[in-house]
Order: structure tokens, then sequence, then C-alpha cells
């Protein structure tokens, strides 16, 4: 009896047992599917890594140091509508939607109330006579193929100097020659205290402006940017982009550390595309809400209907476009930025790709005692560590006679372009012209031809 009874007491000891371990694994199963399921209203998302390389704010806050507040989540939510505000954006636009994504707001460096230049021709303007367009060449190529003939492509044409050039080309001067032509297709030389038109060749064309897009870059990046020491690592996709876009580079390697100024440095001095597109992940999380920034910048312009960018490097794109004359007004309201002014009229700059300690105090030590050295030897140096970068245009012109001093520069090449340039003097009487020229032959000839419109019709 009492055998039985025992039988009985285990029985039930086992099936409660059994009960409540059941229990459990339908309450972990539940749990599971749960953490699985994201319900419809959830404010998660799920984020596809691999269908968007692009730094998303998340991985910006990691891939910078420093102190910016640019990511700082503590950062006040009314900041981006404070700018959004002070700059007069459209609250429905894109980027307004972009500035409250980010919580950018305006930064020490924007100038957020800068003048535009307000272009126009007047009885004094001097035009020139256009150069063949790409039709009228292939005709001739063509024609010249037909005969035997040799064709060489060349837009240039004489210019003499107007009456108020305050230092025209003399003959017996050295290259006097080569100083009485204009070789680019596309010109227009602006006086930037009137407004006026001083010259022009079809300087309201539409033509790519290759890498003279990155003023734009730069005057765009000065607007948000907080703390120019920051530094940002340079990723694989940016190198990816160099390498299979041609692009001109700084020279970082995938894993270098750059400082926020240094990529300002580098997308103008060295016309980086490495430089450019840090710069822009690192303003706006991605190089698309970037560039919407950018066009953004030139509807506060009123060039809007001229000018469109795609990117902030200068890549051709046939929906990348600008004018010469919109050029000049870029070039001439990034100049009020101290920061742009100051990036734009550099000749040399030598970059760390390091925070090391120890490669710091190596670098340091070489700018130190070298750096001057580096920069007049009329060359590319190679520091002892880092790497040298050079405005080749600012650095060639300052030898010649320009009727002043060329105080900014940003060339520009790709093949549909031709070779460009975008410059700024201020003359020996104090006053202050922007020229742009597009679709030249080689970059030498277009330092001459700056110096040549400079000498021809500035006063």
């Amino acid at each position: 009896m009492k055998s039985k009874l025992k039988l009985l007491l285990l029985l039930e000891v086992l099936l409660f047992v059994a009960a409540i371990v059941g229990v459990a694994m339908i309450i972990k199963k539940d749990m599971t599917q749960s953490a699985d399921v994201l319900p419809e209203d959830s404010s998660m998302t799920a984020v596809d890594n691999e269908a968007e390389p692009e730094v998303s704010t998340e991985d910006r806050s990691v891939a910078t140091t420093g102190d910016s507040t640019e990511t700082d989540a503590s950062a006040s939510g009314t900041d981006a509508e404070n700018s959004l505000n002070i700059a007069g954006v459209d609250p429905e636009s894109e980027a307004a939607e972009v500035m409250r994504r980010y919580n950018l707001s305006y930064g020490p460096y924007a100038k957020p109330d800068y003048t535009v230049l307000a272009a126009m021709q007047t009885d004094r303007t001097v035009t020139l006579e256009s150069a063949a367009t790409d039709e009228e060449i292939l005709a001739s190529i063509t024609e010249a193929e037909e005969t035997g003939e040799e064709y060489y492509v060349d837009y240039s044409i004489a210019i003499t100097p107007s009456e108020s050039a305050a230092s025209p080309v003399t003959a017996d001067e050295k290259r006097a020659e080569r100083l009485g032509i204009l070789s680019s297709a596309y010109m227009i030389l602006i006086d930037a205290d009137t407004g006026e038109i001083a010259a022009t060749r079809d300087g309201d064309v539409t033509i790519s402006p290759a890498s003279m897009a990155k003023i734009m870059t730069v005057l765009t990046a000065s607007m948000y940017v907080r703390n120019l020491t920051d530094t940002v690592t340079i990723t694989e996709d940016i190198i990816r982009y160099v390498n299979e876009n041609d692009c001109s580079a700084v020279g970082y390697e995938v894993g270098d550390a750059a400082t926020i100024e240094d990529l300002f440095y580098g997308t103008i001095v060295a016309s980086g595309a490495d430089a450019a597109l840090a710069l822009a992940k690192y303003v706006a999380g991605s190089v698309d809400e970037f560039v919407v920034l950018m066009n953004y910048e030139a509807e506060r312009m009123g060039i809007a209907d001229t000018t469109h960018f795609t990117n902030p490097v200068g890549i051709y794109d046939e929906k990348l476009y600008s004018t010469p004359e919109d050029i000049a007004t870029i070039l001439y309201c990034a100049l009020q930025s101290e920061l742009c002014a100051r990036v734009l009229s550099q000749k040399t700059s030598f970059m760390a790709t390091s925070t090391d300690a120890e490669y710091l105090s190596i670098f340091n030590q070489d700018i130190e005692e070298n750096g001057e050295l580096y920069e007049n030897d009329g060359i590319g140096s190679i520091p002892a560590v880092g790497i040298e970068i050079n405005n080749w245009f600012l650095r060639r012109i300052k030898e010649y006679d320009t009727n002043g001093t060329v105080v900014a520069a940003k060339t520009g090449y790709v093949s549909e372009a031709g070779c460009c340039a975008a410059s700024a003097l201020e003359t020996n009487s104090g006053k202050r012209y922007v020229l742009v020229t597009a679709k030249g032959l080689t970059s030498w000839g277009v330092v001459y031809d700056h110096i040549a419109v400079y000498r021809a019709y500035t006063e």
C-alpha cells in the first residue's frame, strides 16, 4: 500500500515539472518571435549597409574624433530650425529636410549673408568673337581626313588691350606673342567692385565645370563645420571612387587620418577627390545629402536655373553643369568666407596622415625645419612623413605680371570641359576682378590666358 502511494506521489511530481517546462518553452518561443519581428508602428528601421556604402550618422560619430558638436545628440533640436530661418530656407525643401535630419546648423565659419555678384554688360564690355563650335570642329576634322591633311583644334583669338588697361602687354616683352591671345573657348572677366562684365567670350554658355565645382564644395561645407581639428578616417569606398573615376587626389590611403581643416585644403590645393568626398560625408552623412546642400547654395545665389551639381568632385555628368559667369559668382561668394578665402589662396600645404604622437612629432619638426625649402623648390617635394600638395596655377602665375596679385584660384579638367580655371585678382590700383576660362587645351595655356586677360582688360 505504501509502495503504491509513493508511486502516485512520484507521478504527480513528474507531471507538475513537465507542465512547468512546457510553459517555459512557450514563453521563450514567444519572446524570440517578438525580437525578430518589428511591429508595423515601430520607430526602428532596417539598414542595408551593403546597398548604401555612404557613412551613416552613427558611422560618422565613430569615424570622427575631437570635440565637434555637429553630431552631438544633446544638441538642441532647434539648431537646424534656427539656421533655416536665418537662411530663409523653404521648410518643405530637400535642403530643409537634410538640415533637420542631421540637425545641421550654421557653425562659426559660416557666412550666410554673403553678397551675390550681380554681373551686367555695359557699353564698355569687350565681347570677343566666339570659338568654333564642336560641330564645326568635327566638320573640319572630317574634311581634313578626306584630304589627308592634319587638323589641330585651336580656339585661339587675338586680343587687343582696352584703352583703360593699366598694364597692357608690350611688343618687346618676353612671351609677348603668347600673351596677346586667348586660347580658351569661353571666358568672362567681371569687375568685382561694380559687377560690370569687363570682357567676355561666350561667358554665359553651359559648360561642365569640372573641378571648379569644388569651390562650391568648400563653400557649402564651411557653412556647417564647427571644429577644424576634428579627425576623420579615410574609408575604402572613397579610395575606390577615386581610382574608378581616375580622379585627382591628395594621395590618402585607406585608414589614413585627416583633420577637417586638411580636407578643406586638400579639396582645393590638390583638387583632391578623396578630400572632397570625405568632407561631404563628414558634413551631411552622405555624398548625396551633401549635394542637396550644394544645390541649395546655388538657389541662394540665384543661379539654380543655370547651375546644378550631382557630386562634390566635378566628375562629368550630364546633369552637372554651370556657366563661366555662374562659377565667377560662386568664387566671389566663397571669397567672402574667411576660411574659404584662406584655402583658395594657399599655394602649398602639408598634410599629416596619422594622429600618432610620434608621427606628428616627426611631421611637425620636418615642416618647421624644411617647410620653406619645400615651398620654394619649384617641384612637388616628399616630406619625411605626410604629403605635400600644391596649387600649381597659383605657383606658376605668381612669377608673371598680372597688373596685381592673383589672390585665389581653382582649376579643373575633364575631357568634356577641357582645361578650366577660376581666379581672383587684386590690382595694383586696389580694384578686384574675378575671371573664369573654360575649354582650354593645356594647363599652362590656361595660366597664360589668365595673364593675358588681366593685362588686357583690368584697370
